[in-house]
């Protein structure tokens, strides 16, 4: 087998992959049935609580045999007997369905992953030097569904977003602590909605999404900004743009913050996760295959641009989903799953080189694809380094991955 078609065979092709050692044996393959077993099991229950399986470890190091890019498997309910390239075996890994999107705490040594269950929502917590991974906040808390964003906040907490009709913000307070002793409050304030993409600039004003069809772009100015009372009481804002959204291309539009109730707001074709970089908010439109950026600099005057777009500067890309930026503020973007899961194209990865604020990407590239049907790239997150990206593969395999970023 050529290190090419290893690639192949797990169902994700890289730009400039390096070589990965072939696993296969006998053993091996007991393990990977036993697993899909055990996962099958787990999917036919009605109530889908953890599954706990022998060998799915995480990798400690980043490992690469040859080149500057790779990929590295970190928890894979199904495949991680396979996919351990490294060989490594560690202890039992507690794992939920739908892994969907990723966090980091500041010190990088803990990575939070929402999985986006019905019954079977819950976030849990892998320590990365370890591989122990714990279930924080499990499907009997607060009687939740469908967990989607996430986002550390500058005072040490976790917030996790419902996406669902009517969805909820809730605060994870102590994120680091024992999951017996973990403790979480709901955020009114921030509306009953499809929560996905959740960011917080620097004046702490908190943005999220509508993630419908004609979904809003919304803002949470807290009476008492960065504190560790921010997101108890303020005011919850809408964007409202003078001119058709559907006609970015055009160039920008002026936009604003009005109160939510006093507001006619955008209808964007559904919103779904955001980024911010500087004084720019990124916005992934999955219904109109496009990136749009939103002025932050003024907190009530603003205009709206476009980084990319199918119909534009990046002709291949199809259903946008997540963001992530890098260090030097340029986005990766990863795409919702095709309207057909049986066809193509397959899920993509891309890359966009973001030039002076509110204009096109000066440069786009595919970073990877998963040519594997039922699969997409879902919760894309960045390392301080910039060595690696975190993401979930979400779907039928439904696994934890690292890719090493080359330059």
């Amino acid at each position: 087998m050529t290190e090419r078609d290893e690639v192949r065979k797990h169902g994700i092709v890289v730009n400039r992959m390096p070589q990965a050692a072939e696993t296969g044996s006998m053993k091996t393959a007991i393990y990977v049935m036993l697993g899909l077993f055990v996962l099958a099991l787990g999917w036919l229950t009605p109530k889908v609580g953890p599954v706990l399986l022998d060998g799915y470890a995480i990798q400690p190091a980043v490992v690469t045999t040859e080149g500057d890019t790779g990929y590295l498997i970190l928890v894979s309910p199904a495949e991680s007997p396979e996919l351990a390239i490294n060989g490594i075996s560690g202890e039992k890994v507690a794992f939920l369905p739908r892994s969907d999107m990723n966090q980091l705490d500041p010190n990088e040594r803990y990575l939070f992953t929402s999985h986006e269950g019905v019954s079977s929502s819950g976030v849990t917590r892998i320590e990365l030097a370890t591989g122990r991974t714990d279930i924080i906040v499990g499907q009997d808390d607060v009687s939740h569904s469908r967990a989607d964003g996430l986002l550390w906040t500058p005072w040490g907490t976790l917030l996790l977003g419902e996406e669902r009709t009517g969805g909820r913000v809730f605060e994870i307070l102590n994120p680091l602590a024992e999951p017996d002793a973990i403790q979480l409050v709901e955020l009114a304030g921030l509306g009953r909605l499809r929560h996905e993409g959740l960011a917080i600039d620097a004046r702490g004003f908190l943005y999220g999404v509508d993630e419908v069809s004609g979904g809003g772009i919304f803002r949470f100015r807290p009476d008492k900004p960065l504190t560790a009372e921010s997101l108890r009481s303020g005011q919850l804002d809408s964007l409202v743009v003078d001119g058709d959204v559907g006609k970015l291309e055009d160039g920008r539009l002026a936009a604003r913050w009005e109160p939510i109730a006093a507001a006619d707001p955008a209808s964007f074709a559904r919103p779904e996760d955001l980024e911010i970089v500087g004084d720019t908010l990124y916005v992934a439109l999955t219904g109109t295959h496009e990136v749009i950026s939103i002025d932050l600099a003024d907190p009530d005057a603003t205009s709206v641009g476009l980084l990319v777009s199918a119909a534009t500067n990046l002709p291949g890309l199809n259903n946008p989903d997540n963001l992530a930026s890098d260090a030097d503020g340029n986005l990766y973007i990863a795409e919702d799953i095709a309207p057909s899961r049986f066809s193509r194209p397959r899920n993509q990865l891309w890359f966009a080189r973001v030039g002076r604020p509110l204009e096109p990407a000066v440069e786009t590239s595919l970073v990877a694809t998963l040519n594997r049907p039922h699969n997409e790239f879902s919760g894309i997150l960045v390392d301080a380094s910039g060595e690696r990206l975190y993401t979930n593969v979400l779907g039928t395999d439904n696994y934890i991955l690292a890719i090493l970023i080359g330059e």
